[in-house]
């Protein structure tokens, strides 16, 4: 009987999907879950949810809009093997995906899946990628044969977004006018656009667009404000280990320049503002510090990664990028502030240590 039940409701769930905006997600997986028997649920535009797992088998449906992206791990990933292994399914609409031979010791990712194209060809391309060897010019050259092949599927647009630091701009543009109209429209199409205005924004000695953002106070702060200073802007998140390290030597660094010419601008990326304020009280940073409410760091300066730090000029021009910031103050732009600041901070002077 509970067999037959659990035939109808997924029948009943796959009519639900035809008429509505709906994903479902049907899974089989085998092996000792040792009582760990649920399957978790998260990603952009979704609720967190989960599914248990019951006779071998979990369900799972959730609405779908466009840019939704499910991502799967499971109850015993995080319990026996002390960690999450997210399991993402690039999908492009409402659709029934099939998890088959789910390994519960090796995790989702050792499922066959099947029920949606762009799911399946992520999937592949994965694993493909993987075995690539060589540096950035071999990931670069791999990454523009797999969206060139894959131009009329949405995982190519997904792709794209995702390992956009791996191509060139114009790798990037050259590949979104190959991309099919359909999904040059999706919402990740339209994203791959927004990142390439922002590249050209963020060049080195483009003016910064103005931008105002809220302070921890919830007071707005105007980046003009700045004017007549060197800025160095630090795009950070609570939860970028390498971006809270190097917080001591941007401290010492701050200590020997700050004044009328310097001037340090931390800029959170992080989506929780709870979070963000929390990790504020515990860093103590003693410069200026605002929340990204409105994508700044994506839509003014093409921010691909955190930790990103920019050098603008007192005019307001960008000077130089570093992706990272070197704690070691063997980093370009630390190199560049030494020169515009002879005697501050010097090679065979060692920094102050903060009071």
């Amino acid at each position: 009987m509970q067999r037959i039940l659990s035939l109808l409701m997924m029948l009943l769930l796959t009519i639900m999907a035809a008429a509505q905006s709906v994903v479902i997600i049907k899974g089989k997986v085998h092996g000792n879950t040792k009582g760990y028997n649920k399957v978790y649920i998260y990603g952009k535009n979704l609720q967190t949810d989960s599914a248990l797992i019951s006779n071998g088998e979990f369900l799972i449906n959730c609405p779908y809009t466009d840019g939704v992206m499910p991502v799967l791990y499971t109850e015993y990933d995080l319990q026996v093997k002390k960690g999450m292994t997210p399991y993402p399914l690039v999908i492009d609409g409402p659709c029934t995906v099939t998890l088959e031979d789910i390994d519960i010791e090796k995790g989702m990712a050792s499922a066959k899946l099947s029920g949606n194209r762009s799911a399946e060809e992520y999937l592949r391309f994965d694993q493909n990628i993987a075995t690539v060897k060589g540096g950035a010019k071999e990931y670069a050259v791999f990454l523009n044969n797999y969206v060139k092949d894959h131009a009329d599927v949405y995982a190519a647009a997904f792709v794209m977004l995702r390992y956009r630091s791996l191509l060139s701009a114009d790798d990037m543009e050259a590949l979104l006018g190959q991309l099919a109209p359909a999904v040059r429209e999706t919402e990740t199409g339209k994203a791959i656009a927004v990142y390439l205005e922002a590249l050209k924004r963020s060049s080195m000695g483009a003016t910064v667009n103005d931008f105002v953002l809220p302070t921890p106070g919830g007071q707005d702060f105007s980046f003009s404000s700045l004017r007549g200073k060197y800025v160095l802007i630090d795009f950070w998140a609570s939860w970028c280990s390498p971006c809270k390290a190097s917080f001591p030597h941007m401290k010492k660094l701050y200590e020997q320049l700050r004044g009328d010419r310097f001037e340090i601008l931390s800029i959170s990326i992080d989506k929780d503002k709870k979070a963000w304020l929390k990790e504020l009280k515990q860093q103590k940073l003693p410069w200026l510090q605002l929340h990204d409410t409105a994508d700044v760091a994506e839509r003014n300066f093409a921010v691909a990664a955190v930790p990103t730090v920019f050098l603008v000029d007192p005019d307001g021009r960008l000077v130089m990028k570093e992706t990272g910031f070197d704690k070691t103050g063997k980093g370009p732009i630390e190199k560049k502030l030494r020169a515009l600041f002879p005697g501050k901070i010097t090679p065979d002077t060692p920094l102050k240590k903060m009071k």
